[in-house]
């Protein structure tokens, strides 16, 4: 979903406008309560995705120190060069890979453009990863980690940024970087915020049902394809710049 579509009436501020019984353009068209709902949109966001995290079995997700970027781990697997991250709405900030002395390594990050050789002859042979490329929401490691070179249990960390990459108010094409079936998600949770501050009670518990049944399956989603290595959906994010 777009965040806000004035032709296509299917964006966030425009769900929002219908959760909340608003006619067309009352948020919109209205440059304060446009700014608030941006606001109540985004606070979603930074919940969501920490809900998205904590769904997967194999990622074990820590943003209990606020001092520090969370981190999150995984195990790694032998001769595997690509792991998919649950979500792309928060910015990577690093990669590291436990050696076989039990000690994390940082990688250096890549880029294909950067590499002279055909992809398939970079560090053909595994062992200790070195660099990392993301490609949409897969990292990959070159090379590939080996038997004896790595310590398979969390093996691989990544450190995301604290924040996800925040709507404006101003935005028209941005969309949420996790799966398009879950994005209502954002604005029932943002008109449940505004009814809470006006009072309206029935709205709210209305939607807190519906939201209960999305983040249910929304979870269960991203739990189930985290359990099967072979399903490797790539989402990349779009964005006004990216258009």
């Amino acid at each position: 979903m777009d965040f806000n579509n004035t032709s296509t009436k299917d964006g966030l501020i425009q769900a929002c406008e219908g959760f909340l019984g608003f006619e067309d353009g009352d948020i919109s068209g209205n440059a304060a309560l446009l700014k608030i709902f941006t606001r109540h949109l985004n606070d979603r966001y930074n919940q969501n995705t920490s809900w998205i995290w904590k769904a997967t079995a194999d990622w074990q997700y820590d943003d209990k120190n606020k001092s520090d970027l969370p981190e999150a781990s995984c195990d790694l697997v032998l001769n595997q060069q690509d792991y998919e991250l649950p979500t792309s709405a928060q910015k990577l900030m690093g990669v590291a890979v436990k050696n076989s002395d039990g000690n994390y390594q940082l990688l250096i990050p890549i880029d294909r453009s950067q590499i002279t050789v055909d992809m398939s002859e970079f560090y053909e042979d595994a062992g200790m990863p070195v660099y990392y490329d993301v490609i949409g929401r897969s990292i990959l490691l070159y090379p590939k980690p080996g038997s004896g070179n790595v310590t398979v249990s969390s093996g691989l960390k990544v450190i995301v940024s604290r924040d996800v990459t925040l709507f404006n108010s101003t935005a028209t094409k941005t969309e949420p970087g996790f799966a398009i079936n879950f994005h209502r998600i954002l604005p029932i949770g943002a008109s449940i915020d505004y009814a809470v501050g006006k009072g309206m009670w029935n709205t709210v518990n209305s939607l807190r049902l519906e939201q209960k049944e999305v983040k249910s399956d929304m979870q269960e989603f991203y739990a189930r394809r985290h359990k099967d290595p072979d399903d490797k959906l790539k989402i990349e994010p779009k964005d006004e710049s990216s258009i």
